[in-house]
């Protein structure tokens, strides 16, 4: 398949539009709402965002887009700033700043502080318009999308570009991610001095989705009590790596469908490098970093006395 450099905002998020349902935006209405309530206009990249973009199960996937609703001022020092999204979970907040709405700038700046920094003039710009902070955004939520993966190491990057056949030349854009991609996987890459880093999200194919739905099942029971874990047959331990390729990996033995073992061949293997963890520690990871696809891999050959 011919490979497709550098997306635009809109293809990566029909990239991401994966529910059947299509995009899913705020109102007119809503938007307006808040921009009464706020006293200032956003700009029209972002409001065109939300209107279209706004509801998609992406923008709260790992960070997250404020509803309207939700949108508010923040005082730093003499400066106010408009409130668009939160970290995950809420290590930081970004948004406008308030002066550059009033004076109507087109496509102004986003500006990002940490919450524990408390300190007057703490927001410090992270991106130069609203469509360079989305795809920020975009990046940070494709290592958790249907399995995605991170990945540090120069030499395991070169490598995983190389077999699929990517120009790594094409994608170093100063300032900000080069994107990629190959029709099952987005690729986003980024340098920043002498560290680089490689994010792929996987479209959610038919057989990651029936993982998906049985790693949900699976928490649902650990939800309950350590008993219910024990009852549904859910071994005492899930295998994680949060190296190159981060999956949770469950294999409740019980539970595993026919269907689902006769295609357990055609689902990645467990990673070299994944450790033992108990499904509590592994939900908490689920939780935090949004890794949720699994393996049917039988840990207990690995484990077993």
């Amino acid at each position: 398949m011919k490979l497709r450099y550098n997306l635009s905002l809109s293809e990566l998020m029909d990239f991401f539009c994966d529910t059947g349902q299509g995009h899913q935006g705020f109102s007119a209405g809503e938007v307006k709402a808040a921009e009464k309530r706020l006293g200032v206009s956003l700009p029209f990249m972002y409001r065109d965002f939300l209107l279209t973009y706004g509801k998609d199960p992406v923008t709260t996937k790992n960070n997250k887009l404020l509803p309207p609703n939700e949108l508010y001022l923040r005082c730093d020092g003499e400066e106010e700033y408009l409130i668009l999204w939160h970290g995950n979970p809420f290590v930081w907040i970004a948004g406008y700043l308030k002066k550059d709405l009033v004076d109507v700038v087109p496509d102004p700046p986003v500006f990002l502080c940490f919450c524990e920094d408390e300190e007057p003039g703490s927001f410090t710009k992270c991106a130069d318009d609203a469509e360079a902070f989305l795809l920020i955004m975009l990046r940070d939520a494709a290592c958790g999308w249907h399995g995605g993966e991170r990945l540090k190491k120069r030499a395991e990057i070169e490598r995983v570009l190389s077999n699929a056949g990517i120009d790594q030349r094409r994608l170093q854009i100063p300032d900000r991610s080069g994107t990629c991609l190959d029709g099952e996987r987005l690729y986003f890459y980024c340098e920043s001095g002498s560290s680089r880093e490689l994010r792929i999200a996987y479209r959610a194919v038919p057989e990651r989705k029936a993982a998906e739905h049985l790693c949900e099942a699976v928490e649902t029971k650990a939800k309950q009590s350590p008993k219910a874990i024990e009852s549904s047959g859910v071994p005492p331990a899930v295998v994680f790596s949060f190296g190159g390729d981060s999956w949770l990996n469950y294999e409740p033995r019980r539970a595993v469908s026919k269907y689902y073992e006769s295609k357990a061949q055609e689902m990645r293997p467990k990673p070299q490098d994944g450790i033992a963890l108990h499904p509590w520690i592994a939900w908490m990871i689920q939780r935090n970093f949004n890794h949720k696809p699994l393996t049917a891999y039988d840990w207990s050959k690995d484990i077993a006395p």
